[in-house]
């Protein structure tokens, strides 16, 4: 994968863990910046494609995981034994 568009799933993927938004001038924040600033200076139509794939890969995975975890918890709530 490419690393700006790793950069950029890695801070959104940490975001969607709770995690707080980093300070206005920490590291974490001008990394994404930068990766920010070299996919547009690229612009590329194939490394947008990539992160847009890459983002929404994202959201389907927690999507799919908090699926899961409430059919579990339903399950318990109900007594199955088989979770």
């Amino acid at each position: 994968m490419n690393e700006n568009i790793k950069a950029i799933t890695d801070f959104l993927n940490a975001r969607m863990d709770s995690e707080p938004a980093p300070a206005a001038n920490s590291t974490e924040l001008q990394a994404l910046s930068r990766a920010i600033a070299e996919l547009q200076k690229h612009d590329s139509r194939q490394e947008l494609q990539a992160l847009a794939l890459a983002t929404l890969g994202l959201v389907i995975d927690r999507a799919r995981a908090s699926l899961q975890s409430e059919a579990v918890l339903e399950k318990f709530i109900r007594g199955e034994s088989s979770y």
